[in-house]
């Protein structure tokens, strides 16, 4: 836990020195801080697995580095935009994909804390649904505060690069993600309660014949 901590601390003030962008890298860190002062307020209530702490510091490690340079000029984004000839740089896209796949274990594991009875089936199918709540507030809360931005900062803030359907391809994205995160949660647990179940067999000792 103490080096989960320690290595997005050490991210954190990698990616504030010298950003492209001050006003957007200000802007895109408050969801970090909204997040840790979240998460540390429900530490002693609501504590998460260590997979889902480290699930959680691998998502706000992404935003970081796009916070340092803006979504749409960081340096990977372009890689993949001449790799897979896309129009756009899409690190913004793969952020939104991360969102679903890395929080939406997390997220299980509250409802687990809130209803430890809750059917399993439940739990995935809440999950599920919060990500796309929580994709959806995202995308409402960017718009109007890129609104209420000043118009210097929106362009990097909003990320948009011409896509008119950004926000829907942002949510589907996350919604694509939060599926395949639940699939393989679903595969680990048969995996894990068949190795319950079924027990491993004794080796046969081979008979020595003494007497």
């Amino acid at each position: 836990m103490k080096a989960i901590i320690l290595g997005v601390a050490l991210v954190w003030c990698a990616t504030a020195i010298l950003p492209v962008n001050r006003a957007v890298w200000a802007l895109e860190n408050i969801w970090v801080f909204i997040g840790i002062i979240g998460m540390a307020l429900a530490f002693r209530r609501f504590p998460f697995s260590d997979m889902g702490y480290l699930l959680i510091a691998l998502y706000m490690c992404l935003h970081l580095v796009a916070a340092h340079y803006t979504y749409e000029q960081v340096t990977i984004g372009f890689w993949l935009q001449n790799a897979f000839g896309l129009a756009r740089n899409d690190y913004d896209r793969l952020v939104h994909f991360a969102f679903g796949l890395l929080l939406t274990y997390p997220t299980r594991e509250l409802f687990l804390y809130v209803r430890p009875g809750m059917p399993n089936w439940l739990t995935h199918y809440l999950s599920l649904n919060s990500m796309m709540a929580l994709s959806a507030v995202h995308e409402i809360m960017e718009a109007y505060v890129g609104a209420a931005a000043d118009p210097r900062t929106q362009p990097g803030y909003l990320s948009l690069q011409g896509d008119l359907y950004d926000s829907q391809h942002d949510m589907a994205a996350t919604l694509v993600a939060a599926l395949l995160s639940m699939v393989i949660t679903v595969a680990v647990e048969y995996i894990q309660k068949r190795r319950r179940i079924i027990p491993r067999e004794e080796p046969v000792k081979a008979d020595t014949g003494g007497s």
